[in-house]
């Protein structure tokens, strides 16, 4: 996967918002994999598990079942994975240390997966499932429901988080205990965090640790990218120091991968066809630029 986006190969059909988004094309280093288009399936998460994508999608008339397609380093799809849920799978994350997925489902489960079934199978049931962790995320569209809208794994805690489009979210840290045969989670700290957040991830350096969260909402509205230098000591992320830049309409889940940070955009879908600035394709953003902006 490495040496793929090392070829830096950029889809001429992007350049034309070259002029409309410096912020994106400045870190831009290469966007040469288009997203599976199905109809009525969504584009929500991206990881990236040995040389493959995964990547989850959910359809918007909640009449199929999620899925995952896996697709190779050429962005072929090489097998699809029904999931047994309707949920809209807002992220995906590979524990590599543990060789398992998590995928969040419907109302705040969240599920644990063997990572080696995605390759082979066709459908996969978890192995391990948590049913109460989400308590205080709620769903922006229905505050009955507890919803995990995107989540990530980092030194071993994980991270969930809540999508708010009026007023702040809330992430929750737990702490992640491997055993033999099962998984424990301890909880250890409520963060509030901006309007708007699709995904959040992190990047160790030597000098500290920054969080990444994408944000967006709407075909016609900006995207944007927020970069914190992340201080633990405290509960809001908006009082930690912070740039922000600008990018095409509808960014999703963000990952990072030794020094890419990997996004994509949900505009692909065809549920979304009329949306003017469109990016199609999986991009894989330089992060070394993009801290150095951070720092300057």
């Amino acid at each position: 996967m490495e040496n793929f986006y090392n070829e830096n190969i950029i889809n001429k059909n992007l350049n034309y918002i070259a002029n409309i988004y410096p912020d994106f094309f400045e870190v831009l280093k290469s966007a040469n994999i288009k997203l599976p288009f199905l109809n009525d399936m969504i584009p929500q998460g991206i990881a990236i598990v040995d040389n493959n994508i995964l990547i989850t999608a959910y359809d918007y008339n909640e009449e199929q079942s999620s899925v995952v397609d896996v697709l190779n380093r050429k962005g072929k799809i090489i097998n699809k994975v029904m999931l047994n849920t309707t949920s809209h799978v807002g992220s995906i994350i590979y524990d590599e240390k543990n060789n398992l997925i998590w995928i969040p489902d419907n109302d705040g489960v969240l599920n644990v997966y063997d990572s080696n079934e995605f390759l082979y199978s066709n459908y996969v049931e978890p192995k391990y499932q948590f049913n109460n962790i989400s308590s205080g995320l709620k769903n922006y569209n229905d505050k009955t429901k507890q919803e995990i809208a995107y989540l990530c794994i980092d030194d071993d805690m994980l991270y969930i988080g809540s999508f708010s489009n009026m007023g702040k979210g809330r992430i929750k840290k737990y702490q992640i205990t491997y055993e033999e045969n099962d998984i424990k989670l301890k909880f250890k700290k409520n963060y509030f965090c901006p309007i708007l957040v699709q995904g959040m991830t992190f990047y160790n350096t030597e000098n500290g640790k920054y969080l990444i969260l994408s944000s967006s909402y709407g075909q016609k509205n900006d995207s944007h990218l927020q970069i914190y230098k992340f201080d633990d000591s405290k509960k809001d992320i908006t009082n930690m120091k912070r740039i922000k830049l600008t990018f095409p309409p509808m960014l999703e889940q963000i990952m990072v991968k030794n020094d890419n940070l990997y996004i994509l955009f949900e505009s692909n879908a065809s549920k979304y066809q009329e949306t003017e600035v469109k990016v199609e394709e999986l991009c894989a953003l330089d992060i070394k630029k993009i801290i150095e902006k951070f720092n300057n």
